[in-house]
């Protein structure tokens, strides 16, 4: 059986034979490259101004989507270079796993904030625990895609070995699912606080579109790169890069740099107050620091 032309009679590229199954749009692959790029330069100003360092992982997922965007945009250019089209989806595909790895930390700081009764496991194990099964999932993942940029005849063992590392993923992403549902049902008893609460919605809502973002990409690969799926890059565009782009822009929207701070704090070491006054924190920007302004003792802790 002869292999199909690389090449349709005008000479342009029959794209239906290459892995892509279609012709991409290389203006898709621009689009999606620039909002990423967006995105990243966003949440490195934020994590500059409002100390944010724990959301590097973030920072590097947003970094990996723009380059793997703009990897797909090169090898649209040269469609039958198994390794540049495995390189963009190695990056594409294993980028949400870092931003996963933020939402860990962020649910650890919400911990903190409204106490760590309101968690059934301790605070600094959350981000060990799940940041630990996505090292795993990525390694799955990143031998997968390994295997996949060696050769075409690898490209089935690769893609059963990166169907395993999401399954892994999805695992781990339902407990951390359940585990912050526990830590909001008990933390709305124990602080009624709205900042929170809002860093919580948007957390929660973005964990579930990267949940089916993964279930997604499981269903996919099962399906075969010549799959329905794998074949109409705008199932990606909706269920990978739409879902992954607008759980990034969650964290921009509601920053957990403004919303987990803590609106009182005691100066118990200042010698000028006395043992029963606070410090006010006043304006959430770093660059204005909080005044030293003597108030009554509140009435309990997140107090509106």
């Amino acid at each position: 059986m002869s292999r199909p032309a690389v090449y349709l009679p005008d000479g342009s590229y029959n794209y239906s034979a290459s892995l892509y199954g279609e012709e991409p749009s290389k203006n898709l692959a621009l689009a999606a490259g620039g909002i990423f790029a967006l995105l990243f330069i966003t949440h490195i100003v934020q994590s500059i101004r409002f100390k944010t360092r724990y959301l590097i992982a973030a920072i590097v997922a947003a970094f990996m989507e723009t380059t793997g965007y703009g990897m797909r945009y090169k090898s649209i250019n040269n469609p039958f270079d198994v390794s540049g089209y495995a390189a963009q989806q190695g990056m594409i595909i294993l980028a949400p796993v870092l931003l996963a790895a933020s939402q860990y930390v962020v649910l650890e700081k919400i911990i903190l904030h409204i106490g760590e009764s309101s968690s059934p496991i301790r605070a600094s194990l959350i981000a060990k625990i799940f940041v630990g099964c996505d090292i795993l999932s990525f390694a799955i993942q990143g031998a997968g895609s390994g295997i996949l940029v060696s050769s075409v005849e690898h490209y089935t063992m690769g893609t059963n070995i990166l169907i395993g590392g999401l399954i892994i993923q999805v695992i781990s992403y339902a407990s951390f699912l359940a585990t912050a549902l526990v830590v909001f049902n008990r933390g709305k008893h124990l602080n009624n606080e709205e900042g929170w609460r809002r860093m919580f919605y948007a957390l929660f809502a973005g964990a579930i579109l990267v949940m089916i973002r993964s279930v997604f990409r499981v269903i996919e690969f099962s399906m075969g790169y010549n799959g329905p799926i794998a074949t109409n890059e705008h199932y990606m565009y909706v269920f990978d890069f739409g879902l992954v782009a607008i759980a990034m822009l969650l964290f921009n929207i509601f920053h957990p740099g403004q919303l987990l701070q803590s609106p009182v704090v005691k100066k118990a070491n200042d010698p000028e107050l006395g043992a029963d006054q606070y410090v006010e924190l006043g304006s959430l920007d770093p660059q204005n620091p909080p005044l030293k302004t003597s108030v009554s003792k509140p009435q309990s802790y997140g107090t509106q």
